[in-house]
């Protein structure tokens, strides 16, 4: 079951999770169990990450796709909330999990912000597989509000190195469980699913990237709206039998509408765009595709960024899947700021200066560009960044404090 290629483009994709024991963090592991048992995952290749051997172990895939990382350091445990040890536990596996990820076209990871291992080990992971120039989408989820601002500052500084790092990054607020769930709802049972409708989640992102014969849609869309912005998404799946209803399609558009992590019909009238997938066996018709798309487009509100895929699929036959991301921009200013600034430094690198007659206040109040730094044994290695300084650089040289030698 998770061992197979697409059927459709034969891309190899990966499906990594991340950390266990965290309430819809634990669609990290617990979700790709829900994953696992959909007809649909044949096609990807799930693995289970974690340094928490006791709860790795609750994972129902094969011992060869449940990944123990950092064994010989953390002895089976976990993080400790700490996002550093998450970075470190990746940073030492490097090399294995190279191996292990050549040859995928995608990658999607998927965990919980907030705790020690999945926050930082994000952060790793999304730098590797920069490096290795593999496309991947980060489905990440944050902490519920009443779990702190501790957790929350936790996740806000991964998310914030994330963006330096891929083009495609999808938080999910907690928060969003409990805004269709009625209150009363057992926590267990509104938990599981949860990790269901990430499921689906995954499956409708990884159709995006895999299956193009009707109206198709692909990473480089999902990267045009996702790249270098900070965002936070809901994602509505909803499904419906032919034979059901007259009218499937819209029978599949309500479902959606009905999805925990979507957070109601009003998270698609705020939305600043909406990608919404259709799914279908080959005997969809156009009318069905209509009345599904027209169903959804009810429900937008005035302005959005409409993005539509339509496909179809043996393994949906007689039956019809929607699904929508619906992603709100936040703190654009912010982070084009931090590009244009980097964009300076760089130019002030390759350029010569010009003469002080010509040289502007704001030139001359450039930093000047740091030395080469010697990183020795971690030159290879994989950055570990805590509150924007490289760890992996001695304190000394971080701060650039001189040293006695003796020499007077």
């Amino acid at each position: 079951m998770t061992e197979a290629t697409s059927n459709n483009l034969n891309m190899k994709i990966a499906v990594l999770g991340l950390e266990i024991g965290r309430g819809l963090g634990c669609g990290g592991v617990r979700t790709l169990n829900a994953l696992a048992a959909l007809p649909a995952a044949d096609k990807l290749f799930l693995y289970a990450l974690d340094t928490d051997g006791q709860t790795l172990g609750q994972s129902k895939l094969p011992e060869t796709h449940r990944l123990m990382l950092d064994e010989q350091w953390r002895q089976g445990q976990g993080c400790g909330g700490d996002p550093l040890k998450g970075q470190r536990a990746i940073a030492r596996v490097r090399g294995s999990l190279e191996q292990q990820l050549t040859g995928f076209d995608y990658v999607i990871v998927v965990g919980g912000l907030g705790g020690g291992f999945a926050s930082g080990a994000v952060v790793a992971l999304s730098g590797l597989l920069s490096t290795m120039k593999i496309p991947a989408i980060h489905l990440l989820t944050i902490p519920f509000s009443w779990e702190g601002q501790a957790k929350r500052k936790i996740a806000d500084g991964a998310i914030a190195e994330i963006l330096n790092q891929t083009d495609c990054l999808m938080v999910l607020p907690n928060d969003l469980l409990f805004s269709v769930l009625s209150p009363e709802s057992p926590a267990r049972e509104a938990f599981l699913l949860a990790d269901g409708e990430i499921a689906r989640a995954i499956i409708a992102v990884a159709e995006i990237l895999t299956n193009r014969n009707i109206i198709p849609a692909d990473y480089s869309d999902l990267a045009a709206i996702l790249k270098e912005r900070k965002s936070f998404c809901s994602i509505g799946v909803g499904i419906a039998a032919l034979n059901e209803v007259q009218n499937p399609g819209e029978l599949a558009v309500d479902r959606m509408l009905s999805s925990p992590l979507l957070g109601g019909v009003g998270k698609l009238r705020e939305a600043d765009v909406i990608l919404i997938s259709l799914l279908g066996g080959p005997e969809l018709s156009i009318a069905q595709l209509q009345q599904s798309a027209a169903s959804v487009e009810k429900c937008c509100g005035e302005y959005p960024r409409i993005i539509l895929s339509a496909n179809t699929a043996e393994e949906y036959a007689n039956c019809i899947l929607a699904s929508a991301i619906a992603i709100k921009y936040t703190e654009k200013a912010k982070i084009k700021v931090r590009k244009k600034q980097s964009s300076l430094k760089e130019q002030q690198v390759v350029s010569p200066v010009p003469p002080e007659s010509e040289s502007s206040p704001e030139q001359l109040a450039l930093p000047l560009p740091q030395p080469p730094v010697d990183k020795g044994i971690f030159f290879n290695s994989v950055q570990v960044v805590y509150n924007g300084e490289d760890l992996d650089i001695p304190t000394f040289q971080r701060r650039e404090i001189p040293i006695d030698r003796g020499e007077n």
